[in-house]
């Protein structure tokens, strides 16, 4: 894939990340700053969110949904960007487990940080029943099925900003 698209296609990629992985249950390295017992409610949180077997199907369906978007806008290169995304998301690999490190610490400290131990006890108990295990196993699916709009979005808004930049009408304002 050239240009633009290999361009827009990784972007998106790395935008739906954030959407589709909430939460795996890699080792952190380092512990966010906060109350220790938040933390502790805030990492159990994200573990009955699925932990890294729902970040892995995550990052999947992501992938897949992006290649699918590429295959409707370039099929010819469609083939080769699965196969380079089958590479490149392999979840063994250091860029992954280090991305999945920092996203469990990041989300960590979002949920210590933005509510209360008594909040994310009720979450983490939600998420133990029929329903909350529901949402948990839909959750990768649901981000999935956007991943088209985002890239599609994402690729229209590149081309848009570079269409204003070769006019010159970035600051003008």
């Amino acid at each position: 894939m050239r240009g633009r698209n290999a361009r827009a296609t990784m972007a998106g990629l790395a935008t739906v990340a954030w959407l589709a992985l909430v939460a795996t249950a890699a080792t952190a390295q380092q512990p966010p700053a906060g109350d220790p017992a938040k933390l502790a409610a805030a990492r159990e949180l994200l573990m009955a969110q699925g932990g890294i077997e729902q970040a892995r199907k995550g990052l999947t369906q992501m992938t897949d949904a992006i290649v699918e978007q590429v295959r409707r806008v370039n099929p010819s290169e469609a083939d080769g960007l699965a196969q380079f995304m089958k590479t490149y998301v392999e979840p063994s690999s250091p860029r992954v487990t280090t991305f999945f490190e920092g996203v469990l610490e990041d989300s960590i400290a979002f949920y210590a940080e933005r509510c209360s131990l008594e909040e994310i006890k009720a979450m983490t108990a939600f998420l133990a029943t029929p329903a909350g295990r529901k949402f948990t196993a839909l959750a990768p699916e649901a981000a999935s099925s956007i991943a088209p709009r985002f890239v599609a979005f994402q690729q229209a808004m590149l081309k848009d900003v570079q269409a204003a930049i070769a006019r010159g009408e970035l600051g003008k304002r």
